[in-house]
């Protein structure tokens, strides 16, 4: 950090990660960098990209969401530059960064619905591997008023882009851990006698994994697993996945 501004930006980060407020400061603290529209971050371990995380200026400014979440369901297929940066990326923690101008998406339904409908001109990407080599994609935002990024911004920008993926990784996994904790709250409040076992077991049914998957991440037996589902389900007064969902729906 070059000086006590950044270094207060960085510690407000830090301490924001697992919490409701970490967007708005990981927004603060690229603000240091430099000025930007929106930022969202990517993570892809198959063939759609899922949200992590998005921000901007103003509480009530969603539109880095609404533009994720358009991306995702519409052109992230036509996506040149993503994929590109997919396929050459083959080693573990390899750094990609690079610009696109509005101008140079050819798809013209993705230019229009995201870049042309929002006034953005340019995004600044960097393509991050976690250590089980998925990407996470950084994308900085800037629209007509503010320009382009300048050579120094990009250069500042490569240099914080790992100590930004850890820390988001860290915020995903520390809210993944607070919702299992919620929910194994809610199923011992449901009913006190259920074992850990009984509850491990519940939760990843609500995850909607398989009993095959659920075997393999508890390191069991598929037949132990079910019966531990059977033995939840009869504490639960139930008899169906399909209940158990419900008393979380209610």
């Amino acid at each position: 950090m070059q000086n006590n501004a950044e270094f207060l930006k960085l510690m407000d980060l830090v301490e924001q990660v697992g919490n409701h407020d970490f967007d708005r400061s990981m927004m603060n603290f690229l603000d240091q960098m430099t000025i930007l529209k929106y930022f969202s971050v990517f993570n892809i371990q198959s063939d759609r990209p899922q949200l992590l995380l998005s921000g901007a200026h103003a509480q009530n400014d969603h539109i880095a969401q609404i533009c994720g979440e358009i991306y995702i369901d519409k052109f992230h297929g036509y996506d040149e530059n993503c994929q590109y940066l997919i396929e050459k990326s083959d080693d573990q923690h390899q750094l990609n960064v690079s610009l696109l101008n509005a101008t140079d998406i050819e798809y013209k339904p993705y230019r229009q619905e995201i870049y042309d409908q929002f006034q953005l001109n340019q995004r600044l990407r960097g393509v991050y591997f976690d250590e089980k080599n998925n990407p996470f994609l950084f994308n900085l935002y800037r629209n007509h008023e503010l320009g382009f990024f300048s050579d120094q911004e990009i250069d500042q920008f490569t240099k914080i882009l790992p100590m930004m993926a850890k820390l988001v990784q860290s915020h995903v996994l520390m809210k993944a851990n607070h919702k299992r904790s919620d929910i194994s709250a809610q199923l011992i409040a449901k009913c006190a006698s259920l074992t850990a076992q009984e509850v491990a077991v519940c939760e990843r049914i609500l995850k909607g994994m398989s009993y095959y998957g659920i075997a393999v991440e508890l390191n069991l037996k598929e037949s132990t697993i079910k019966t531990y589902r059977n033995r939840a389900f009869l504490k639960l007064n139930i008899h169906f996945k399909s209940q158990l969902f419900s008393m979380f729906m209610q």
